[in-house]
C-alpha cells in the first residue's frame, strides 16, 4: 500500500510494513471530522495481509467518545496498539472510562513495531 493523505493532514495511512498498517492522527477528532479515520481504520481492519494496526496518536489534540468508540470497534479485532506518547487530554478520557486498561499503549511508534504480532 502507498502512503495515503486522506482528509488533509488530519489522517495519513503509511506504507504497511511486515504486516503493519500504521494511521497517523494530527488534530481534533469528534463526530464531525471522524470519517477520514473511520474509512482508513476499517480498510486496515477488512485486510487480511494486514496483522497489526497502529494508531500514531502523538499529534492528536482532542478526541470524544465517537472516537472511543471507533477505537472499541477496532480493538476488537486484536490488532490495535495506539502509540503516542498521547496527549493528556486522550489520557484522561481512557482513564475516565478504564478503556487504559483495555488498549495495548506503546509510549512511541518504534515501540509500537516493535510489538510482537498476534
Amino acid at each position: 500500500m502507498r502512503e495515503t493523505a486522506i482528509d488533509g493532514d488530519r489522517v495519513e495511512v503509511l506504507p504497511d510494513e511486515d504486516g503493519t498498517r500504521v494511521i497517523v492522527c494530527r488534530g481534533a477528532f469528534d463526530m464531525d471530522t471522524l470519517a477520514p479515520l473511520t474509512e482508513a481504520t476499517h480498510a486496515a481492519t477488512a485486510d487480511p495481509t494486514v496483522r497489526r494496526i497502529i494508531l500514531d496518536m502523538a499529534q492528536v489534540t482532542f478526541v470524544d467518545s465517537y472516537m472511543l468508540n471507533l477505537l472499541v470497534r477496532a480493538h476488537r479485532t486484536g490488532r490495535l496498539v495506539l502509540a503516542g506518547p498521547l496527549p493528556e487530554q486522550v489520557t484522561q478520557l481512557l482513564r475516565l472510562t478504564g478503556a487504559d486498561a483495555v488498549f495495548t499503549i506503546c509510549d512511541n511508534l518504534p515501540h509500537a513495531r516493535n510489538l510482537p504480532l498476534p
